[in-house]
């Protein structure tokens, strides 16, 4: 049976498009992206609001606590068994975000070495005493061809933890080039200069919409786990309130992080093979040529 995924950059109007398709095609959300799965974390990550979901359902939002860590392992499984009750729904999965490997282990059925919470556990704390420049150069010398940021601190730890458990090489092998489940995969572009303002609007009204507040609100409830601290928008903050920088200063940090962010997404949906790539410079004019593929793959008159 066919699903439709979403994809693109942060700043095209995956929510928002996807919406309207869901509604127009008996549809159901599968969130794909990272953040959206914490729960209260809603303005920094484009949440949108149980009425701005005009009544359809939404799978995969709110489901972990910020003081835990997301596993795109145990997403991939969570997805599969939304996409499956979907079905069995007579309805259609539209999967959408843009967090790369999220979308690609339901997009594509990634398989995940195995896990180990004693190992984790001995590397964390490694990391927290000797800091994880240590624990980069060992992976290195363990495995040179390896390429991985010297902050990249989780990924770090991963890496060891596979090498460690399995002997091999923790290199992923990402299959873009076969789907095992069947999607129609649609991935939202934009005019450069487009998504820059959007971009600009749309961390501007991060903060205009409270997102201070917010992270204040979290650090009360919770202790935050590393990948909610240190979220875009949400890290920023955190200094802010902290008294490390200023509201301008935080400002411009998240909009920078997030067109980082956006350049990355760019480049890893890029290689899917076999996808509708849809310009969302005019978002009118994108609905309806997603219209168009969506009658067309689904038989519609």
């Amino acid at each position: 049976m066919l699903a439709v995924a979403f994809v693109g950059a942060t700043g095209t109007g995956k929510s928002l498009l996807s919406l309207d398709a869901a509604r127009d095609f008996n549809g159901h959300i599968v969130n794909a992206d990272s953040m959206q799965l914490y729960r209260d974390m809603d303005i920094g990550t484009a949440k949108l609001s149980h009425s701005a979901r005009q009544g359809i359902p939404h799978h995969q939002i709110d489901v972990i606590d910020p003081s835990s860590e997301a596993s795109v392992a145990r997403y991939k499984l969570s997805a599969q068994t939304c996409i499956k009750h979907i079905h069995a729904l007579n309805s259609i999965p539209f999967l959408v975000g843009g967090s790369g490997l999220y979308v690609s282990s339901v997009v594509h059925n990634l398989q995940f070495p195995p896990t180990d919470g004693r190992v984790r556990k001995l590397l964390e704390d490694e990391a927290d005493k000797s800091g994880i420049g240590v624990l980069h150069d060992r992976l290195l010398k363990l495995h040179p061809g390896f390429t991985v940021s010297r902050g990249n601190r989780r990924r770090i730890i991963r890496a060891l933890e596979v090498a460690y458990i399995t002997g091999r090489s923790p290199n992923p092998v990402l299959p873009l080039q076969n789907r095992a489940n069947n999607f129609i995969v649609i991935n939202l572009i934009c005019d450069k200069g487009t998504l820059d303002i959007r971009l600009q609007k749309r961390v501007e009204s991060f903060y205009d919409n409270g997102l201070i507040d917010e992270v204040r609100l979290l650090q009360e409830k919770y202790v935050l786990g590393r990948t909610a601290a240190k979220a875009i928008g949400y890290k920023q903050a955190i200094m802010y309130l902290a008294g490390e920088i200023s509201c301008a200063d935080a400002k411009d940090s998240t909009l920078q992080e997030t067109i980082r962010l956006a350049n990355k997404q760019i480049k890893w949906f890029r290689r899917y093979s076999g996808q509708h790539i849809v310009d969302t410079t005019d978002m009118s004019v994108a609905y309806e040529q997603i219209r168009s593929i969506l009658n067309k793959s689904f038989r519609i008159s």
